[in-house]
């Protein structure tokens, strides 16, 4: 069944036969999903091609434009859980969601959740700036939607702790996109414990304490987290970056590998890109860019949905973020740390 996950005109038929079970009564949509490899379904992850490049690593260009045309958003492949028969489906939007109109953003979404229903309502996880875009187009992120940063919250504090020094008290943390949900949270986290710099561009940014628009604060910072909208954003603060620094990425579409490697050559610095991973954990076809049995922290929010909702227990103790914490901590995935421009080299995973 993996093998067949691997031929783009199987993932082609499979599309087809979704458009077929969305209006099938329960009792037909069972034999087609099970012939399909599909009955294990419990999660749904949506995601989109931050580059031109990345649509190729899942469907041939020409199927490409074909299928966008057809379907709302269409299926590229699936995950493996971790566990012996659990499955997860990976959707994809043809394009970056800000490029649709409110109208066609709603459709699509409208389409996801009859995929979810197909399942019995299964969590869908939103990647990189979905629910942003969301958000900011008055679209409440709820059920069965995830909003994930509690996950990426997670995945973000989990692989900084890889990269500091044993020695923290004299580290100094740039967040980048400090002006965002995730970048605001992740500047919160961290402050009771080192001295950060919270970075952002948006002109209603306020300067106040770390919080900042100017860029020359940037230069004692030694480690860089980037949350920007697109990892090429970095580009523009390059000049006022440490000799040196050390950058964690964890945005979607990611640093290319050329601006890495500019950051490697001007400022003998290291580039390293943020995940989970769990032995079991597979994508197929791979995620772009992704190493292997890695997993972006959205989508372990809504695997977490899924195994709360099975087991019928509901957050009762801390804060959303620590619930999701020890979740995370319990189903035991660990940081993945790979430099940008290659996944072949890994660090905290043993």
């Amino acid at each position: 069944m993996k093998s067949w996950w691997r031929n783009r005109v199987f993932v082609l038929m499979v599309n087809i036969a979704m458009l077929l079970a969305i209006r099938l009564p329960n009792v037909l949509r069972r034999p087609l999903l099970w012939i399909l490899g599909m009955n294990q379904v419990r999660v749904l992850f949506t995601v989109y091609p931050g580059e031109e490049a990345d649509a190729q690593l899942y469907v041939y260009r020409r199927l490409h434009r074909i299928i966008n045309r057809i379907f709302p958003v269409y299926i590229i492949g699936i995950s493996l859980l971790g566990r012996a028969k659990d499955r997860g489906l990976t959707l994809a939007f043809g394009q970056e969601p800000d490029g649709y109109s409110v109208e066609d953003l709603q459709k699509r979404l409208a389409f996801i959740r009859k995929i979810s229903k197909v399942f019995h309502d299964a969590p869908v996880a939103l990647a990189g700036r979905t629910p942003s875009i969301m958000m900011r187009r008055r679209i409440r992120v709820e059920f069965p939607f995830i909003l994930g940063a509690n996950a990426t919250l997670s995945t973000v504090l989990l692989c900084l702790a890889e990269l500091l020094p044993q020695n923290k008290e004299t580290v100094r943390i740039a967040v980048i996109g400090g002006g965002g949900a995730i970048g605001g949270r992740v500047a919160r986290a961290l402050r009771p414990r080192y001295s950060v710099v919270s970075y952002d561009i948006n002109p209603g940014f306020a300067e106040r304490g770390g919080d900042t628009r100017d860029p020359n604060r940037l230069r004692n910072c030694k480690y860089v987290v980037v949350l920007t909208p697109r990892g090429r954003d970095i580009i523009d603060i390059l000049p006022y970056l440490a000799e040196g620094v050390v950058i964690l990425d964890d945005t979607h579409p990611e640093i290319p590998a050329e601006i890495a490697e500019l950051i490697r050559r001007e400022k003998g610095g290291e580039v390293w890109g943020a995940a989970l991973w769990k032995t079991g954990m597979e994508f197929i076809p791979p995620l772009a860019g992704f190493p292997e049995h890695s997993v972006p922290g959205c989508y372990i929010e809504a695997i977490i949905e899924y195994y709360m909702r099975r087991l019928g227990l509901q957050s009762t103790v801390g804060s959303p973020f620590e619930f999701v914490y020890m979740w995370v901590k319990n189903l035991e995935f660990r940081p993945a740390l790979y430099r940008m421009g290659t996944v072949k080299k890994k660090k905290g995973q043993s």
